[in-house]
């Protein structure tokens, strides 16, 4: 209680201006804690409710895959620190700094540098197989390893493991620190995102290409062949009947030509979404993984946003009361 009447009283005595900007601060941080809680609490029930899909039989759109993930053909991708081969990599080099002197001297880690893979790669379920773009996702990656060495790159040296007490061993009188999340060939992989089917015969109707407007254009600039080809009454005009013969001959001619050609293979791939609502998420972790990582986080944010806007509630009566 006696703690309760000294806060009273500080309120009462606080000036104006550093009271109000400083509980308006703590009001708005409240805020985005208590909307960060509702967000994730969001998505939380969005990964619940959506239905797993097969990528040959996958809808375009917002979807869930389940698969496991594969290299694209070419060049293998690298992770920079430990030069092991991945599909996705995030990197972090940190350098030990000492900062004053005597009793004020301090060490600290300083990111020298960082970095994320954006490069493609393949899901593959029991169907076919999609292609990944990483770019923009919300990675959860159950891999990380931690090491440390001499020099700014550590030339492929494998990490210590995943012992904290051999880390921290191996950590003693280096003056690096490689931190590495790593997704690797083979890994089971649980996808949400924008799915889309690029190239095949999944094109544009027949009726808005862009070649039969080219030619109906061209043969609207050639009056004399046009009429002499499509004016079938002969009044020296084109009607509407004679030019809806026109586009159907046109659209005719340019569907023979396509039929002609071979089509490019269909390109299925996930990415990020344009609808900041809707996350795009890759995880190692699986479903249950993901929807665990935002019930704690929402438990989180409400565990602390609403003591905060409790509080600053009750100053504001206190102060205006």
């Amino acid at each position: 209680m006696q703690l309760f009447a000294e806060l009273v009283v500080a309120i009462h005595a606080a000036k104006a201006g550093p009271f109000w900007l400083l509980s308006a601060v703590a009001a708005l941080l409240a805020g985005g804690m208590l909307y960060g809680a509702l967000r994730s609490l969001s998505h939380k029930r969005m990964f619940e409710n959506m239905p797993t899909a097969l990528i040959r039989s996958a809808a375009q759109g917002y979807t869930e895959l389940r698969g496991m993930a594969e290299m694209m053909d070419g060049d293998p991708i690298r992770a920079p620190a430990s030069l092991r081969q991945c599909v996705w990599f995030k990197y972090k080099i940190e350098r030990l700094e000492e900062s004053g002197r005597g009793r004020d001297k301090r060490r600290s880690w300083v990111t020298v540098e960082q970095g994320v893979c954006d490069s493609l790669f393949n899901l593959t379920d029991t169907s076919g197989t999609c292609a990944v773009d990483p770019e923009g996702a919300k990675v959860h990656a159950s891999q990380r390893d931690v090491w440390y060495g001499q020099s700014r790159m550590p030339g492929g040296l494998r990490p210590a493991g995943d012992n904290p007490l051999s880390r921290w061993f191996s950590g003693i009188g280096k003056q690096y620190r490689y931190t590495e999340h790593l997704i690797r060939p083979g890994d089971a992989l649980y996808i949400i995102g924008q799915f889309t089917t690029h190239g095949g015969s999944a094109t544009s109707p027949i009726d808005k290409d862009d070649t039969v407007a080219e030619r109906l254009r061209s043969w609207k600039r050639d009056q004399d062949a046009l009429l002499r080809e499509f004016d079938e009454n002969r009044d020296g005009h084109i009607d509407a009947q004679e030019w809806e013969t026109v586009r159907r001959r046109v659209e005719l001619e340019v569907r023979a030509e396509r039929d002609q050609t071979v089509d490019p293979p269909a390109v299925d791939v996930i990415g990020r979404t344009r609808d900041r609502r809707r996350p795009f998420v890759i995880s190692t972790a699986g479903e249950e993984g993901v929807i665990a990582f935002h019930q704690r986080m929402a438990f989180a944010l409400l565990a602390l946003g609403v003591p905060l806007a409790t509080l600053v509630a009750w100053a504001w009566l206190v102060r205006l009361g």
